[in-house]
């Protein structure tokens, strides 16, 4: 096989296609001890950053109290059913939060 075709073929089988509405994905936390954060509304996730950064644990207590925010444990099988700039919306699909929906960044999702 000639050098640049063998570099072509490498290439083609190392690149996977991005994730995107329809696929399968794991969610994943940097910690997998540590479960991952799910929004219910996308816009509340700058909220949740936010109350995170300033470290203000009343006003994160309240997102989980009001049900808008709600944590899923990290490898838990999840379809992405949209997405939004680097938003992505999941379906869970097996656990205890099993066929809730929402949202998380796209770093938290790998592929299965």
């Amino acid at each position: 096989m000639k050098p640049i075709l063998a570099l072509f073929v490498l290439l083609l089988y190392s690149c996977e296609a991005p994730l995107g509405v329809g696929s399968e994905a794991m969610l994943r936390n940097d910690n997998p001890s540590i479960p991952v954060l799910v929004v219910v509304e996308k816009d509340t996730y700058s909220k949740l950053v936010k109350t995170v950064e300033a470290r203000d644990d009343a006003g994160y207590r309240e997102l989980f109290a009001t049900g808008r925010v709600f944590s899923v444990t990290s490898n838990t099988k999840v379809l992405i059913i949209d997405q939004r700039l680097d938003m992505k919306q999941i379906r869970i699909l097996e656990g205890p939060s099993r066929e809730r929906a929402g949202w998380v960044h796209e770093s938290r999702l790998w592929r299965k």
